[in-house]
């Protein structure tokens, strides 16, 4: 029997609390409690963050888990549902109609998200068969009713397109479309097709449809309904919870206390968003919290975060791992200590030429086993090939992943649904005819117009471009994202490029040449800084370490990197030009702080460089904040900054009584003078002009850079990953932090 599998000896079913456990041991109790009683699980989570790490980490566990996630209550109304999200409820409730047992793993809008009852949803379910009968309008009218679009060409999951008897479907699961030809009302064929080329390939004998919606009701569809969910309750009587999708389950509730204070937040949302609104048609939007039919209930708490409920509790002891970042001396060190109090230790890692790369490192022969997890040996080194997120400590055991021996390196992601988003399509109604296009291949060209030509017997539509000599060429919309806008000054002459020359080709040559001589400068500028003497910052002191001692938050393992690699190139005596990149939310900003403070602390003066106003002015707050004990002065510069404000600020500034000035393009003006610049630091580097970057230029020959990016354009990544600058990465993000999400 698997180690993981049976960790835990659990004697109740249901009706009890259980503290003490880290996130890892939170995730396998969930998994033995499965293998024990062979019973469906649903754990419900407060944040869709949290959700998303249980179901990644269960899913090192088993396949037998699933995810059924819900974007935020203002997101999804304000905005749209993430078609990512729908899609893996959609697999989610496939599976749930089987007779198999699951772990479901939501969040709180997932947990209270009205959906049709399960015997509704499985009566939705089309399976048709070769050489069968059926009505044929019936069959495309069952078709929309659960969910699929008609379009002229199928190009992604849910489409369908009616060409007389012939019908292409592209269902939820599948990965290629399929192609239906009819003869009367028997279905002749049933075969895939491929996209590109919309040819016909392998045949097959019958394929099962499932529904491309949660919004299925039990009487027709007709065109004065509004297909939301949350409307549900208006349109049908066979309503349910994802909990009505699980026979015989369990609730494990995920922090009970957070999820019902975040209940009530949720609820005073949805109040003040419908006295907003006004809606005509009246909504509960979602489910009651204590509408939640399940009896047998399991709570997962913190040590310091108990239960106010008079039931039992199991109180467990249990230790995170410390993060090595590839510490091997420490880690070997810490494992002989281990050996000798006689734990039993389990690496976990995944690929065995890692796995040779660490035994080799350690190099403690004698101790070292390569297994399996169903053959631990106690008191033994023991290496196994297999992926979890965490380690832990617990009992006589120590369990460390492949992450805590190097850092956060990856997160493993099980893509279980076979969605296909399709060819990439920008939208043709951007384009009006007679605008300027650029093609990869040809060139600059006109849109003319969107037609349709007939090709090997099967009819598509095509994007004609006009070039010079009155050459045509016809594009496949699918490739439209071949062809791109032209942009030019108003009343700049354009001259067409021709489908017979070669111009185009000879246009991206000189471009490529110039680019050449560019990244020729670039090297020139990075030799010369490295041949440059620059300012070699002091080492910590203890004003440096009060001053980092006094963040409010816990940092990173990256954070703390990061800062220690920065902080190291500072104290060289070679000017530094540092790329620090990290996520949305992962911490840049206090690790620039704590950069910024060590240039201070030896009397320089710090330039912070952002592209908009909006953000000078929030880190400029945020400043303000941070090194509220610190005897610094902060200036801003912006366009809001009164013409005296500036005058005063210029003064200051050469007279060295500014320490740190925030500001926007404005601090690359020629009056700009600093007394003695000692760093600067720019946010978002790409999303400045070429004007302004060559005035940023001139600061880097002997001045210390920063350069802060979520999105490194190319060249920067590159220049910093071949060594022309240096590289600090942020990579894992703060406890609880909110995942980014982006609707198109």
């Amino acid at each position: 029997m698997s180690y993981f599998s049976n960790l835990f000896n659990i004697e109740s079913k249901s009706n009890y609390s259980i503290t003490g456990l880290n996130k890892e041991l939170n995730s396998i109790y969930i998994y033995d409690y499965f293998v024990k009683y062979k019973r469906n699980i649903l754990v419900f989570c407060n944040s869709l963050y949290e959700a998303n790490d249980i179901y990644n980490r269960l899913s090192s566990y088993t396949d037998k888990v699933l995810f059924f996630p819900m974007d935020d209550f203002i997101a999804s109304e304000a905005t749209s549902i993430s078609p990512e999200f729908m899609i893996e409820r959609l697999s989610t409730l496939n599976k749930l109609c089987s007779s198999d047992n699951y772990i479901v793993v939501t969040n709180m809008t997932g947990m209270l998200r009205y959906l049709p009852s399960k015997d509704l949803y499985k009566s939705k379910f089309i399976k048709i068969t070769k050489n069968e009968e059926i009505d044929r309008d019936k069959f495309i009218n069952n078709l929309y009713e659960i969910g699929y679009v008609n379009v002229p060409l199928v190009s992604k999951t849910g489409e369908i397109a009616i060409r007389g008897y012939v019908i292409d479907i592209f269902p939820i699961g599948e990965e290629s479309p399929i192609r239906i030809e009819f003869w009367g009302d028997d279905i002749d064929s049933i075969k895939y097709f491929d996209l590109d080329t919309q040819l016909s390939n392998k045949e097959i004998n019958n394929i099962d449809i499932y529904p491309f919606t949660e919004f299925l009701i039990d009487s027709k569809i007709d065109n004065d309904i509004i297909r939301k969910q949350k409307y549900l309750f208006n349109y049908s009587n066979k309503v349910s919870g994802i909990w009505n999708y699980l026979d015989d389950a369990v609730i494990f509730y995920y922090d009970y206390n957070q999820i019902i204070t975040s209940y009530g937040l949720l609820r005073e949302t949805i109040i003040d968003y419908d006295k907003e609104i006004n809606d005509s048609i009246k909504t509960n939007y979602m489910y009651d919290i204590n509408d939640i039919d399940i009896k047998d209930v399991i709570y997962m708490m913190d040590i310091d975060n108990l239960l106010d409920k008079k039931i039992k509790n199991y109180g467990y002891l249990s230790f995170n791992i410390d993060n090595y970042n590839g510490d091997f001396a420490k880690i070997k060190n810490d494992l002989d200590k281990y050996i000798a109090k006689g734990k039993t230790i389990i690496l976990c890692i995944d690929g065995k030429q890692v796995a040779k790369r660490v035994i080799s490192y350690l190099d403690i022969d004698d101790n070292i086993i390569l297994t399996n997890e169903n053959e631990i040996i106690n008191g033994k080194i023991n290496i196994i090939n297999k992926y979890i997120t965490n380690g832990f400590i617990y009992d006589d055991y120590i369990v460390i992943s492949v992450n805590d021996l190097f850092g956060k390196i990856e997160e493993k992601k099980k893509n279980k649904n076979s969605f296909r988003v399709g060819t990439k399509i920008s939208n043709i109604d951007n384009l009006v005819k007679g605008d300027y296009i650029v093609h990869v291949d040809h060139g600059i060209g006109i849109y003319s117009e969107l037609c349709s030509l007939t090709k090997n017997g099967l009819k598509k539509d095509y994007i004609k471009l006009i070039y010079a000599d009155g050459d045509v060429l016809y594009l496949p919309v699918e490739k439209i994202d071949k062809i791109s806008k032209y942009s030019a000054s108003d009343g700049a002459y354009v001259r067409l490029d021709s489908l017979s020359s070669d111009n185009w080709e000879k246009k991206k040559a000189r471009v490529r040449k110039k680019l050449e001589s560019i990244a020729g400068d670039l090297m020139k500028l990075s030799i010369e800084r490295e041949m440059a003497k620059g300012y070699a910052f002091s080492p910590d002191d203890e004003n440096q370490i009060m001053f980092e001692n006094k963040f409010e938050y816990e940092p990173t393992s990256d954070q703390i990197r990061a800062t220690e690699i920065i902080k190291k190139a500072m104290e060289s005596d070679k000017p530094m030009d540092m790329l620090l990149c990290g996520d949305v939310g992962y911490g840049k900003t206090e690790v620039a702080f704590r950069a910024i403070f060590k240039a201070v602390n030896d009397g320089k003066q710090v330039a912070y460089l952002c592209p908009t106003t909006i953000l000078s002015k929030q880190q400029y707050t945020s400043a303000l904040d941070r090194f509220s004990d610190v005897p610094v002065n902060i200036g801003l510069l912006n366009r809001f900054t009164s013409v005296k404000n500036q005058n005063e600020i210029y003064r200051k500034l050469k007279e060295g009584k500014i320490d740190i000035l925030f500001g926007t393009h404005k601090l690359l003006n020629d009056k700009v003078d600093f007394k003695d610049l000692g760093l600067l630091l720019i946010d978002e580097e790409q999303r400045f002009g070429v004007v302004h970057k060559e005035k940023i230029k001139k600061y880097k020959n002997n001045v210390d850079v920063l350069t802060l990016s979520a999105t490194p354009i190319p060249r920067t990544l590159q220049m910093s990953m071949s060594g022309v600058r240096g590289l600090a990465l942020i990579e894992t993000p703060p406890e609880k932090r909110r995942p980014i999400q982006t609707y198109v």
